[in-house]
């Protein structure tokens, strides 16, 4: 790979255009696209990532190859879009129990201020954008193989005023360069790419947008030729594909009426010192990103962003956002020691999901051929004429064949479908089933006798291990995220935002010191305090099969009276009233006690 450009010193980025010069272009230009192709490389190797493709057409139903002959059936039972969906139901029903703590040691009132007003502040934001459909997108992803995140700052959501943001992106969509232990913050370089039309380039880079050109691979398409004049419509229809190619001629190029291009965001590990004897201003000094750099101290403590449009360099910065992180969170929910990329649950589906077909597939034809049995007789059996409209298939249909010939017509006798297929079938369809945990309760419904609620419990422990396992590696996903999200809202949510959103209760103290609007205090490093924050996740709390085991378990200490009303709505997630449930439990006793009649009174009618 190239040598990484070096940032020359006299750089300060007031608008959209990179200094250096032609050479320093050059450079820059040679090693993106070195960079590009080799973690692209990277990427291709791995088999997860070759196969995303043929799991989506599964679960889209493209189940059969197109080499199939086509008098044979095509069933399809697709098992996998059913699993696929339970899977997403279960890793997204979900209701994380999450805060964010201060690492100060000693906490003022100033400090929990600030941790009141960023913990409403994620809740609102999570509620605002729709943050648990995002996150089902990303478990989608996940299923397939990786899953990323990219958290952000987009200045065109909220009318243009800005809002922070959670773009879920598929396995694709991101690249990193030499990642070490299946870590992507380890990575030299993180590459993202999405292609966008030529007008986008021009929208957001006013002055190096317009020199991006059109990708042929994504603004040009082919039109197949229509059917030549002098030949029949229906006859070239049926036609073999390499017949009509031949007749019709080939493929037109048309140039597409909304070019586009791929953008490319290269996040990059500079280790480029500062070799001049002065300060360099390094970002645009209008932005809260920008700062100075002394003497022989890194230009990137918190790494570096090349924007690139095709080949036309938009963009030279350091990275914007303070918590100095690559802003993209990566979520396995199958984590392997030998491989970067996560195992696909849906990997050992498909060979199970072809046992399915290739059965339905047999049982079908075999049906085909019992309804219309092939026949057989000598040529001279019967006249052209007869042969031309023999159909046996016609009620009462008959023929009189010829008496000279070798043998009498007959018909071919239908072997019966193998006594062996029907269980296959249940045994390959019950054994995808129980790769969720969906087939507890038909497994307890066969059951003569219903379990004791240990077994039961045993039974669930074992069917909803792995559903747990990726829990936990969601929420290290969320964990990650959560944690950017905590320096964005710092960073980007002035005191006019937070006010919009969380009222008087958004303000903190430090909104009225010298530097007006911001939650950093006067004087203090913008980055070492939006670290001081962390995002935290009580473990186990994210799926909702944890919290109806805990509920349960309350509900059983509540009547053994091990623990008190207060303790038992308390394991509810606190979304009850207790005081007001105690009073209604109070006035319900009453109107009971009311509504029965005393003992002994001789209340009732008597009886001679």
């Amino acid at each position: 790979m190239a040598l990484m450009p070096a940032l020359l010193p006299k750089y300060d980025a007031p608008d959209d255009r990179p200094f250096g010069g032609t050479e320093y272009e050059s450079s820059v230009i040679h090693w993106t696209e070195a960079a590009y192709d080799e973690a692209e490389l990277d990427q291709q190797q791995s088999e997860e990532i070759r196969e995303v493709q043929n799991f989506i057409d599964y679960l889209d139903g493209k189940q059969w190859t197109a080499s199939r002959p086509s008098y044979k059936s095509k069933p399809i039972d697709n098992e996998m879009i059913g699993l696929f969906w339970e899977i997403v139901g279960q890793l997204t029903d979900i209701r994380p129990v999450i805060e964010i703590r201060s690492s100060w040691t000693e906490q003022t009132d100033a400090t929990k201020r600030d941790v009141d007003v960023l913990n409403n502040g994620i809740r609102a934001w999570s509620l605002e954008t729709d943050f648990d459909l995002k996150l089902a997108m990303c478990v989608a992803y996940a299923i397939l193989t990786t899953a990323y995140a990219k958290f952000q700052w987009n200045p065109e959501l909220n009318d243009c005023e800005g809002e922070l943001e959670m773009v879920p992106l598929g396995p694709d969509q991101v690249m990193p360069l030499k990642p070490k232990n299946g870590d992507l913050e380890t990575a030299a370089c993180v590459v993202y790419r999405e292609v966008l039309p030529l007008t986008w380039f021009k929208l957001h880079y006013p002055g190096m947008g317009a020199a991006v050109r059109p990708d042929d691979r994504y603004s040009r398409f082919s039109i197949s030729p229509g059917t030549p004049a002098n030949v029949n419509p229906l006859v070239f229809k049926n036609m073999q594909e390499g017949l009509r190619r031949k007749i019709a001629g080939s493929p037109q190029m048309r140039s597409s009426a909304i070019p586009m291009a791929e953008y490319r965001e290269f996040w990059i590990k500079d280790e480029t010192r500062n070799t001049s004897n002065a300060n360099v201003v390094v970002g645009d000094p209008t932005k809260n990103w920008s700062y100075t750099v002394a003497p022989n101290e890194r230009l990137y403590p918190r790494k570096r962003l090349i924007c690139m449009g095709g080949r036309t360099i938009l963009w030279d910065s350091p990275n914007p956002y303070w918590h100095g992180r690559y802003p993209f969170a990566m979520l396995r929910l199958n984590i392997v020691p030998w491989s970067f990329y996560g195992k696909s649950d849906l990997k050992s589906q498909v060979p199970m999901q072809d046992i399915i077909n290739n059965i339905l597939a047999g049982v079908l034809d075999l049906l085909k051929k019992a309804l219309n049995p092939p026949f057989y007789a000598p040529k001279n059996a019967f006249s052209p004429d007869v042969w031309e409209k023999l159909d046996f298939s016609m009620p009462n249909a008959r023929a009189a064949y010829n008496q000279n010939s070798t043998h009498e017509p007959k018909f071919l006798t239908i072997p019966p479908v193998p006594g062996t297929a029907i269980p296959l079938l249940q045994m390959i369809r019950q054994q995808m089933k129980e790769s969720s945990t969906g087939s507890l309760a038909s497994e307890l419904a066969k059951k003569k006798q219903l379990p004791a609620m240990e077994g039961i419990d045993a039974l669930k422990s074992e069917k909803q291990t792995p559903v747990r396992l990726k829990g936990r590696n969601i929420e290290s996903f969320l964990k990650v995220g959560g944690q950017m999200m905590v320096s964005n809202i710092v960073q980007f949510w002035d005191a006019k935002k937070r006010m919009a959103v969380l009222g008087t209760k958004g303000l903190t103290f430090e909104d009225f010191d010298w530097d007006l609007g911001t939650m950093v205090p006067h004087g203090e490093s913008r980055e070492k305090f939006a670290k001081r924050f962390k995002f935290y996740i009580q473990p186990g709390s994210l799926l909702s099969i944890k919290r109806m085991e805990e509920r349960l378990e309350a509900l059983t200490l509540w009547k053994l009276k091990a623990i008190s009303i207060e303790g038992l709505y308390r394991s509810l997630d606190g979304r009850y009233d207790v005081n007001k449930i105690k009073q209604e439990m109070i006035e319900n006793a009453k109107t009971m006690a009311a509504l029965t009649p005393p003992k002994g009174s001789g209340g009732g009618h008597k009886t001679a």
